[in-house]
């Protein structure tokens, strides 16, 4: 299985269809900047994602 990747630009266009593959697949997307790997979304594990369902993040 290949590692899916996004360029900066591609995940900020298309970060609602990028997430929704992700949290389907359970594939993690590495988003490239100047074509070196910069960040990483992935899915969040079940059991994380009760533990973080009672709490939200605000920036």
């Amino acid at each position: 299985m290949t590692t899916m990747t996004a360029t900066v630009p591609e995940a900020h266009n298309n970060f609602s269809r990028i997430a929704e593959q992700v949290c389907r697949s359970g594939r993690e997307v590495v988003v490239l900047r100047h074509s070196k790997p910069w960040v990483k979304i992935s899915p969040v594990g079940s059991a994380q994602r009760r533990r973080s369902s009672r709490t939200s993040w605000r920036p």
